[in-house]
């Protein structure tokens, strides 16, 4: 389940990732989960950290991070991961 938000999530709005379950995360790999594991993320770039619970797939030069409703499994956003010089970022992707 994600956590309550504190502020609203914006689309194209890009936020870092801090931690995967609680370690930093090292390459795009640690990302992906294979079918039937579900991973944390902890999404900085307001006052509050959001919690993000889902699964992803590489795509490219990114990953795509499905995240889902603990409580009934259902996808409730999807996030484009990508990694640069400065760490590891999320940006909500409002077309999936």
């Amino acid at each position: 389940m994600s956590s309550p938000a504190h502020e609203p999530i914006v689309s194209g709005r890009s936020y870092e990732i801090t931690d995967i379950g609680g370690t930093a995360p090292t390459s795009l790999d640690d990302f992906v989960t294979g079918s039937a594991a579900l991973v944390t993320i902890t999404l900085a770039g307001g006052d509050h950290p959001y919690l993000a619970h889902g699964s992803a797939v590489r795509d490219g030069e990114g990953v795509h991070f499905f995240e889902k409703d603990a409580a009934v499994g259902k996808d409730t956003r999807v996030w484009r991961i990508t990694q640069d010089g400065d760490g590891f970022h999320a940006v909500h992707d409002p077309r999936f």
